[in-house]
């Protein structure tokens, strides 16, 4: 099993940056505003904001959804991949979408590995955390649908997000992630990685209460999507995520219940409740698929999606009560 750290490299498109308050209209509904100050911006990143159409028009409190790129992409290509910008117009939800520089890495990966980049209030996390402090302060969003959706190095980036600003998010989703403080700079916090199974659920939980000096009452909601046959991030990692996570909860990683979805490849839909019933983890296991993002046949060509007649992305938005 191999993380590398250029996972999903090769996709380098334009990025159209509108300034703040201009709105405007492309081929593909990608309309950005690059926010250029936004507070101390340690981990060096872009802030880039995309409103819903017809935001003038809408009325109450909306949500937001943090989007996190993986390696070698940009915001717009995590769009075209994702949909997320037809699901804001239709929802009416802001998205930011923080975007790494290559001066900060040259495969342009957020750094979740990195221990500087990866713990609260410093580097990258710090960065995105501004980023959504300001977001509130200047939109009308509603903070308790504030959420964060990631993919590869990005899924691995939000989940330390919500591991390191647990009271930023309402819920997280990780498209073939990992734990956090899945790899460290040490040989013996290496091992994990490559072996995630010789840390069990509480040593994983303990890696993420080791960053905060006082008890956290409740985690955001996680939702784990990942192929069994990943070879970039192994299944393994999915395990020990959902394992850290219901440990985090105070429950255990026998799942409370499993559905099958119907799909050209199996998808297993479990979820994991604490002791307040409450559903606090869910995992959506999808049998054979690889380092792919499952879609289904809506025309989209993008890279690296695999139709097998599933939406991970749908899906994801229905778990955040953004879609019925």
């Amino acid at each position: 099993m191999r993380i590398p750290l250029e996972v999903n490299a090769g996709l380098n498109r334009p990025l159209m940056v509108l300034a703040l308050g201009i709105t405007a209209a492309s081929s593909h509904a990608q309309s950005f505003a690059e926010v250029d100050s936004f507070g101390e911006n340690p981990g060096n990143l872009r802030m880039l904001l995309r409103m819903p159409r017809h935001a003038g028009s809408l009325t109450g409190p909306r949500p937001l959804v943090v989007l996190l790129h993986g390696c070698g992409q940009d915001a717009c290509d995590l769009l075209r991949l994702t949909g997320w910008d037809r699901i804001a117009d239709s929802t009416g939800s802001y998205l930011l979408l923080p975007q790494q520089r290559g001066a900060n890495n040259p495969m342009r990966c957020f750094n979740w590995f990195r221990t500087d980049d990866a713990r609260p209030g410093e580097g990258e996390l710090a960065s995105i955390a501004r980023m959504i402090a300001h977001a509130r302060s200047t939109l009308p969003i509603d903070p308790g649908r504030v959420h964060a959706f990631g993919v590869s190095a990005g899924a691995a980036m939000a989940v330390a997000l919500a591991a390191c600003h647990p009271d930023l998010l309402g819920q997280v989703a990780a498209v073939a992630g990992a734990p956090y403080g899945s790899i460290a700079r040490d040989e013996a916090g290496r091992r994990p990685a490559f072996q995630p199974d010789a840390l069990g659920p509480e040593a994983w939980a303990d890696r993420v209460r080791a960053v905060h000096s006082d008890p956290v009452a409740r985690y955001p909601r996680l939702v784990v999507m990942h192929g069994t046959a990943d070879a970039v991030v192994d299944f393994d990692l999915a395990r020990a995520l959902v394992a850290q996570w219901t440990a985090l909860a105070g429950t255990d990683s026998i799942p409370d219940r499993v559905d099958r979805i119907e799909a050209r490849m199996a998808v297993r839909r479990q979820g994991h409740r604490d002791a307040d019933g409450r559903e606090a983890v869910v995992l959506y296991a999808i049998e054979g698929l690889g380092h792919r993002l499952a879609q289904d046949a809506d025309g989209r060509k993008a890279w690296p999606g695999k139709d097998i007649g599933f939406s991970a992305v749908l899906a994801i938005a229905r778990e955040f009560g953004l879609l019925d």
